[in-house]
């Protein structure tokens, strides 16, 4: 029997401070701002056990893994100047009839719903496997894995969070597996393997209980989210929380290989097949969700100016409310838009898989190999659900919710080469070439199956202070803060509602991927090799909205101070067509999910490595790249509208999210060693330590010049074109600016104590980012907010300091870095470890 345990911990105590995490507070007119590091304890714990239960028959293997953290969250508004309000906004409030005790009174409120948050992430991993040697030619294995994780209050994991202390969201995750694989060896050159798993994978999350101050007027007793942008603060319930299945997937696959090797080659042949059940509930935004977000134009003077006015004359206090002001013969309520989801909760379908491949490889002399093979892969989707016969006589030759795609020309074949044309000591060049197919995403299945419009499926409706409809809970008021829909609203209101369509062309993810790579000894034990490799990808999911009639008219749009580069310039101008009215007016937006995105990759690459010799080794890579797409879809949920312009795409081509043009990873492992002949002390004072360090150094991440403001169409954000999609900036384009590189050195330190002859106790000491670099990660992307257009022309006025101070905004100018951490590049961090064997 051998086993190991183990125990790792990190706390706050031995890592250093965000420099980002900045927590503000409010108290009758005094502001406060400070860095903060909030407790944080993570213990990692477990061990492995394996052996013969029965002696060359039955061998048995089991690990654990467990984790405990303690990690405190203060809730703060985004931005330490928040609270502050300019002098022009103040005078904005009193010219609404907002009074400096109201404005203090509001002040308060929002930081009553701030604070500290206790949050905990606890995971349990245990994993067993046992392994039959049931006779000479066969074996018989099975595994079992489960995982148990729970984040309560921790779905957002920074020290310090924009939202209220009720706002943040707990989660769980429960997933078992279990797999069974024989291998049977017909002869010496035929052998065949079947392997069989079954898994299910439930997750869901949970919002919070309100907090008695919060307005819990909304679906179930709880209260609709506001979100304050920009940078500014969100309470009340979370729009993406609530989901009580996302998802709740059994999986089953069974796959059947045999190999057959004569002579020179090896055939492989193999066939899968895989059934996959979805259940999710996950009907987001219940409850509702006002916006506030604003800038100069029409009387307005920023997202939280508005809500401190809606909060002072809500439909209680002052029906109407106060926007532009409460002393004009029209006033309407101050928030930009308000959006809520109601009817479907949960839907269940079955997705099939079935593929097979054919593979030979030959080597027809001791210095070349070639590999030829061809996999064939087809995805069976389910069934519509919910077809909405108006919706599709309105777009039948483009998208329907009565058909889904079937892709069944998802060949792919494989070519590799291996080739040392002057021995093998004098190099190696490796060739690939490969065709490989993506699947159609769960999120994306799901969107098409409920979101077809009917009052059968979900509704998703967006509404602004214009609408004309009652507020549920003051049934003589008109709707505006704060209100919630506690069933589904009027038809003038459902008329606004979304809905999701796959196009008639969809297709199936496609990538080519090609590589080209030299091999060489250099002598002293280091290869190097250079690699280029590249990507085309085709058919990648997009999405468009279709129910958006052509453009009659034009804009121009005129930039207003710039930073000087080709197409940032101040007076720099660019015309857009505009659109105005939507196609079928019983719709809001209706989203094709779309397959003509296309990409590129193209890479550099040139390593060297060491083999372990006199205790070092080392590995040293250097990467170029760049990658160019056409703003192909995130996530598996597709965008309302993710082009620019919804009748061409070439706005959208530029440089890709994913581009990082460099990137350096340098790695090295010693352990020193003393010969037997050496002094007793020396070999106790040197063996068995081992330090080992590794290297990043990676280029920043691409972020775009952003446009805030214009209008929008029934249903639909508010972009300066009307059509409610991409942001950035036409002239230059997507994702042409980049933050500074990131960098950091991790080091580890190890001594291995022999206890005995079967006992060993090792040590390690390990820091992450030693040298504590700020690797900066976010940055304020608003680079322009539109004016109030005139003869034809709009001005696109740019946000830089002097400009934001001048109009009296209190929000972040242009540029200014926002955050400094991700799971991969936070602040500097300590980890201490034992681990025994035995």
């Amino acid at each position: 029997m051998h086993g190991t345990a183990f125990y790792l911990a990190r706390t706050d105590a031995l890592s250093a401070t965000d420099p980002f995490a900045v927590a503000t507070t409010y108290r009758d007119g005094a502001i406060a701002s400070s860095t903060v590091k909030p407790h944080d304890l993570r213990q990692q714990f477990g061990g492995t056990l394996g052996g013969a239960a029965v002696r060359d028959r039955l061998f048995y293997f089991y690990a654990f893994d467990g984790q405990q953290r303690g990690f405190a969250g203060i809730s703060s508004p985004g931005d330490p100047a928040f609270y502050s309000l300019s002098a022009m906004q103040r005078a904005l409030l009193a010219n609404r009839g907002v009074s400096a005790a109201k404005i203090n009174a509001a002040l308060n409120y929002l930081d009553s719903l701030t604070g500290r948050v206790d949050r905990r992430d606890d995971q349990t991993i245990h994993f067993l496997k046992l392994d039959w040697q049931a006779a000479k030619r066969h074996r018989l294995s099975v595994q079992y894995n489960r995982l148990r994780s729970a984040v309560p209050a921790g779905l957002r994991g920074a020290p310090v969070v924009d939202r209220g202390v009720a706002s943040l969201g707990s989660g769980e995750t429960k997933t078992d597996s279990i797999a069974g694989r024989w291998t049977w060896a017909i002869s010496p050159h035929l052998f065949n393997e079947l392997r069989l798993a079954h898994g299910r994978d439930l997750e869901f999350e949970q919002p919070q209980t309100p907090l008695p101050q919060e307005p819990a007027i909304g679906p179930g007793g709880f209260a609709p989210e506001i979100a304050i942008a920009p940078d500014g603060f969100s309470f009340g319930t979370p729009a993406g929380v609530g989901r009580q299945a996302y998802p709740d997937e059994q999986r089953t696959q069974l796959i059947e290989t045999a190999a057959w090797s004569f002579g020179h080659h090896l055939l492989q042949l193999g066939v899968e097949g895989s059934t996959a059940h979805d259940e999710v509930s996950a009907l987001s935004n219940t409850v509702g969700t006002f916006r506030y977000d604003s800038g100069t134009t029409n009387g307005r003077a920023g997202g939280l100016v508005d809500w401190i006015t809606d909060y002072t004359f809500n439909v209680s206090a002052y029906p109407n409310g106060g926007c532009p002001t409460i002393y004009a013969a029209v006033h309407l309520f101050c928030f930009e838009s308000f959006t809520q989801s109601f009817g479907r909760q949960s839907v269940a379908w079955t997705t099939r898989d079935v593929a097979g491949f054919v593979q030979e490889t030959w080597r027809p002399r001791a210095t070349l190999s070639i590999s030829a093979g061809l996999r064939y892969e087809y995805e069976l989707l389910p069934l519509p659900q919910q077809p909405d016969a108006a919706l599709d006589a309105a777009f039948s030759d483009r998208a329907a919710t009565s058909i889904f795609p079937e892709d069944r020309n998802n060949f792919g074949p494989r070519l590799g080469v291996a080739w040392s044309p002057f021995g093998r000591r004098g190099g190696v060049i490796r060739l690939g070439y490969g065709v490989y197919y993506g699947r159609v995403t769960g999120a994306t299945v799901r969107s098409a199956l409920v979101n077809t419009a009917l009052p059968a499926s979900s509704l998703h409706i967006r509404i602004t202070p214009q609408a004309v409809t009652a507020c549920p809970q003051m049934p003589t008021q008109g709707f505006g803060y704060v209100c919630s829909y506690l069933a589904t609203p009027p038809a003038a209101v459902a008329s606004t509602t979304s809905a999701t369509v796959f196009s008639r062309r969809f297709r199936t993810p496609m990538v080519q991927q090609g590589s080209l790579a030299l091999e060489h000894s250099l002598g002293g034990g280091i290869v190097a090799s250079a690699s280029y490799l590249i990507n085309l990808d085709r058919q990648l999911q997009g999405s468009v909205d279709l129910n958006i009639a052509p453009a009659t008219q034009t804009m121009t749009y005129r930039l207003v101070g710039g930073t000087g580069r080709t197409g940032v310039r101040n007076g720099e101008q660019f015309v857009l067509p505009v659109y105005t009215s939507r196609l079928v007016s019983n719709f809001g937006p209706v989203t094709a999910i779309t397959s003509g995105v296309g990409a590129s990759y193209h890479a550099l690459v040139l390593e060297a490595t060491r083999r372990s010799r006199a205790g070092l080794e080392f590995r040293a890579s250097w990467t170029w790249s760049k990658a160019i797409d056409e703003a192909q879809s995130a996530g598996g949920s597709p965008a309302v509208n993710a082009q620019l312009d919804p009748f061409n795409l070439r706005y959208d081509k530029g440089l890709s999210r994913l581009n990082f043009p460099h990137k350096a990873v340098v790695s090295a492992v010693w352990s020193p060693r003393v010969a037997g002949g050496d002094s007793l002390l020396l070999r106790r004072a040197f063996n068995g330590w081992t330090a080992s360090a590794i290297f990043y150094e990676t280029a920043g991440r691409p972020y775009s010049y952003e446009i805030s403001g214009g209008d929008n169409l029934s249903g639909g954000h508010s972009t300066i074109n009307n059509a409610g999609g991409a942001i950035y900036l036409p002239t230059v384009g997507r994702d042409t600016l980049r933050l500074p590189d990131t960098a950091r050195l991790d080091l580890r330190i190890a001594r291995v104590v022999h206890l005995s002859e079967r006992v060993a106790l090792h040590a390690t000491v390990e820091a992450f980012n030693l040298f504590n670099r700020v690797n900066l990660t976010g940055v304020e992307q608003r680079a322009f907010l539109t004016g109030t257009a005139s003869a034809g022309v709009m001005p696109l006025i740019y946000q830089d300091a002097a400009t934001v101070a001048a109009e009296g905004l209190n929000t972040r100018p242009f540029g200014t870095y926002t955050a400094a951490g991700t799971s991969n590049t936070r602040e500097r961090q300590l980890q201490l470890g034992l681990r025994m064997e035995f």
